[in-house]
């Protein structure tokens, strides 16, 4: 193997060895409502890490510098475009601005991504995979119940946090599939109304 394909070997592993980054900081940015607030600047504005962090419930000094990091790991990413501004004392500050992708973690009635996510990043769903190993060696037992003692319907009882997010997240999941298959499928045209009809079947 040569070195430069060591190299790239290699930071491909470093790539692996910290993925949980990318997913960490967009829940942070969901929850402090990141991607709201650029919305709310208009549909092609560019707004800068400052403006955005003026307008957090924050008393760090150096929030805009914290947001700067995350908006510039989602650009990194696409799913956030910039571009670059010069300022008076010729100092250069980076402006973000949201893509079509960006935009399913808007809130909104159409379904947001956000609150799938919130559900995934649950701390219950989270402890779940750090555990997967036990899920892989053992046997006998469902994995959930395994984890929390109990399963997933009977800790939703226990834990309303969890409960609020799975019903959100099935709640915008079934918008979000249901209003690209009326896109598509055009046997429903003529209908005034139609339901969705879905059981949950408890184990």
């Amino acid at each position: 193997m040569s070195l430069k394909d060591e190299d790239e070997s290699c930071v491909q592993a470093m790539l692996f060895a910290t993925t949980y980054v990318f997913p960490m900081a967009l829940k942070a940015a969901i929850e402090l409502n990141l991607f709201d607030i650029m919305a709310e600047a208009g549909d092609s504005a560019y707004i800068s890490p400052l403006e955005i962090a003026s307008r957090l419930p924050t008393r760090n000094p150096n929030a805009a510098s914290l947001v700067d990091r995350m908006l510039r790991l989602f650009a990194s990413h696409s799913l956030l475009s910039f571009t670059l501004r010069t300022l008076e004392d010729d100092s250069v500050e980076r402006l973000y601005g949201l893509t079509p992708t960006s935009r399913f973690f808007l809130k909104s009635d159409d379904g947001s991504l956000a609150s799938m996510f919130a559900v995934t990043y649950h701390r219950a769903t989270i402890e779940i995979w750090l555990n997967l190993k036990d899920a892989v060696v053992l046997e006998g037992v469902d994995h959930f119940q395994r984890v929390h003692g109990t399963n997933m319907f009977e800790y939703m009882e226990k834990d309303p946090t969890f409960n609020k997010a799975f019903n959100e997240g099935m709640v915008a999941f079934s918008i979000i599939t249901m209003k690209k298959i009326m896109d598509i499928y055009k046997g429903f045209e003529g209908l005034a109304s139609s339901v969705l009809v879905y059981k949950i079947q408890k184990p």
